[in-house]
């Protein structure tokens, strides 16, 4: 339970996909340094793709990568400097904390509540500090599975233009948002650099992610591609596109939707969600008893065969309040197996919270 997989039931749709991808008379092609940043059919499923999601943006301004983390890369190093000051969640992809340490940008913690970051802790640690942009996950934020309901978004976004930011909008689960969801992008075209991963929609071995971005930002994101990958990955692309336009796309995000229903409905079963929303989230962020460190109790979660993420791993330095746990409810392979999982989860954290009332 604890890296997040995306369903694996749908590789054999993948596969078929692969298959009618080489199949093509021009799929020798892919094997060459030709088309550093996409052919246009490739870029033309990314643009209907991002479609699908309430994303419009143009062919010119979109680029293919290779996964999410490729894609936020390409973005730091080239639109942003070290030294360079970035507001986050206090929670925040721990992914992202380990790029931007690399980098030597600084990450500052901002305030939230069950509906995301608060738009006065922003403004306040703009007020305060000189922050040239905003790490956000709207939908399904990792770890903690807040969604960012619009009336939220559009507070922010007041907040965010005032203020002159820079959005990296990492929208990796926007296929579970609600119809009609709209993101920064389309709030702040100017001021967001929207990046849609198909690992967790799609396939999580092809790596392929799409960035759009305003038109004033290409030459230095062309150039973070081309320095950082030389080229995107053109069968991987071509796999993607393959299964965009054929409507396999779609199907497999139904069916993955479906299953991660069926998922939630197990975890339920044991455990209480604080969300109120339809969104059927890939995991869960569950508060541990008062005392208890997440480094602890995922040392003894592991002793007992669960393997699972603690709060310490996603906490700002100096904002190590260790007292959640992430679980993965769509990473065993059965739902036997998850319920499994869920008992021995739900038997230690009984245990433990007696040893603390004791």
């Amino acid at each position: 339970m604890g890296i997040i997989k995306p369903f694996y039931e749908s590789n054999p749709a993948i596969w078929k996909a692969s298959q009618a991808a080489l199949s093509h008379p021009d799929a020798v092609h892919l094997f060459e340094y030709s088309n550093p940043f996409g052919t246009d059919r490739q870029l033309e499923a990314a643009r209907k793709w991002l479609g699908l999601f309430g994303i419009q943006a143009r062919r010119e301004n979109i680029l293919l990568t290779t996964g999410a983390q490729n894609a936020l890369s390409v973005i730091l190093i080239s639109l942003f400097q070290s030294g360079d000051k970035i507001a986050v969640d206090y929670f925040t992809y721990t992914n992202f904390k380990g790029l931007a340490n690399l980098l030597h940008i600084q990450l500052v913690a901002v305030g939230t509540d069950r509906f995301g970051m608060r738009p006065e802790a922003l403004a306040a640690v703009c007020r305060q500090s000189n922050i040239q942009g905003i790490y956000l996950m709207p939908t399904c934020c990792n770890p903690t599975g807040t969604f960012m309901p619009m009336s939220r978004r559009r507070d922010l976004a007041d907040v965010i233009q005032r203020y002159n930011l820079l959005v990296i909008e990492d929208d990796i689960y926007s296929f579970l948002a609600p119809c009609g969801t709209e993101h920064f992008f389309s709030m702040l075209p100017e001021q967001t650099i929207h990046v849609c991963s198909t690992s967790k929609s799609l396939c999580a071995g092809l790596r392929v992610a799409f960035i759009a971005f305003p038109r004033k930002c290409r030459e230095q994101l062309c150039a973070g591609v081309l320095n950082i990958n030389l080229k995107t990955v053109s069968l991987n692309a071509e796999i993607i596109a393959e299964l965009i336009d054929s409507g396999g796309a779609e199907k497999i995000v139904q069916e993955k939707i479906a299953l991660a229903r069926r998922r939630n409905q197990i975890y339920r079963m044991y455990f209480d969600t604080p969300h109120t929303d339809n969104i059927e989230r890939f995991f869960h962020w569950i508060p541990l008893p008062g005392g208890m460190t997440s480094e602890e109790f995922e040392i003894t979660a592991l002793k007992h065969g669960l393997h699972l993420l603690g709060s310490h791993r996603f906490a700002l330095h100096g904002h190590d309040d260790s007292s959640y746990i992430r679980i993965s409810i769509t990473s065993p392979d059965t739902e036997n197996d998850l319920r499994t999982g869920l008992q021995i989860l739900q038997k230690l954290l009984e245990e433990r919270s007696l040893e603390f009332l004791v």
